[in-house]
């Protein structure tokens, strides 16, 4: 298992969303969250592209290093403090 700042990581590699915050995504995203926070994980989604799909992500918690036009990695974690702090230690 892959591991960032010490934690396992859970990672999305693609996931092609129309609205954000609505329909199963919405609900896929709580499951995903919560099985994090169960066990201790970081929650990477990779290959984020749309403004609007790392808008909503930002709002639900992810960070995002790099540049905001930069297509990226989003990170959560139940210690948000943690990725602010390492924000430069995350793959874009």
């Amino acid at each position: 298992m892959c591991s960032v700042l010490g934690y396992p990581v859970m990672v999305v590699s693609t996931i092609s969303v129309k609205e954000p915050g609505t329909g199963i995504f919405r609900a896929l995203l709580a499951e995903l969250k919560c099985i994090a926070d169960e066990q201790n994980y970081i929650l990477k989604i990779e290959n984020v592209l749309p403004p609007l799909f790392r808008k909503y992500l930002i709002q639900e918690g992810f960070v995002f290093p790099g540049e905001p036009w930069m297509c990226g990695s989003g990170y959560w974690f139940k210690n948000p403090q943690v990725l602010h702090e390492n924000i430069e230690l995350l793959s874009v």
